[in-house]
């Protein structure tokens, strides 16, 4: 193992010496995925980051659980890439801006989900896989809440197409235990909830007034 962790955030590795962190700045261009500090935070266990000279400070593109490896055969493999992109927020923290009249959507529309996180509402609670959620005596990080699906943070994910048209990019630790109580925590949480408005406030009532437009594929003229 030379990138990310295989041990839940408490020993984090960045590649040096290797090609890893080039590949891995290439691949966060393509998916407009920003480099950031992973692992967790003190306070968050026993954490403890390699390969650099400021513990926990290790600075990664996507999530701290990912794993390079550099093979036997000198080659680099990469797995666990379930998490690469960024949660969606809460419920409770989900936009920074809401206009009263704005349309709502639900987070099945919103979101990259498997089939049986079909649950609108995002769960921060403590997660059986083992990947740290969100802490509820954080006031940067969306809180607990009770009744919610479990591990939904796992499911629950903004879509590629979205990630890669956002002004900013984004961190995949956002929002997250990984990605909290570190310097760059509060802007990379940040700018995943205003990527999340830009979608609920932007995108879908614009895409709503293109499908009811006079030329678009829901109109008379093209059926």
């Amino acid at each position: 193992l030379v990138y990310g962790s295989a041990d839940g955030g408490r020993s984090v590795y960045d590649g040096r010496g290797t090609a890893f962190p080039t590949l891995m700045e290439e691949v966060g261009a393509k998916l407009n995925l920003t480099k950031h500090c992973a692992g967790l935070a003190p306070g968050d266990g026993s954490g403890t980051s390699g390969l650099t000279s400021s513990p926990n400070e290790t600075l990664i593109v996507g999530p701290t659980d990912i794993e390079g490896h550099l093979g036997r055969d000198g080659r680099f493999y990469m797995v666990d890439l379930a998490r690469l992109f960024p949660p969606e927020p809460p419920p409770s923290t989900a936009r920074s801006t809401a206009p009263s009249s704005t349309t709502t959507t639900t987070a099945s529309t919103t979101t990259s989900s498997s089939p049986s996180s079909s649950s609108s509402s995002s769960s921060w609670r403590s997660s059986a896989s083992g990947v740290p959620t969100a802490s509820a005596s954080s006031s940067d990080v969306a809180p607990a809440a009770s009744g919610m699906l479990r591990g939904a943070h796992l499911a629950l994910l903004l879509r590629p197409e979205l990630v890669r048209s956002n002004p900013t990019p984004l961190s995949s630790d956002a929002l997250t235990r990984f990605g909290h109580g570190h310097r760059d925590t509060s802007e990379h949480n940040a700018a995943v909830r205003e990527a999340h408005s830009r979608l609920i406030d932007l995108i879908v009532p614009q895409t709503g007034i293109w499908l009811s437009s006079a030329d678009g594929p829901l109109s008379e003229s093209s059926s």
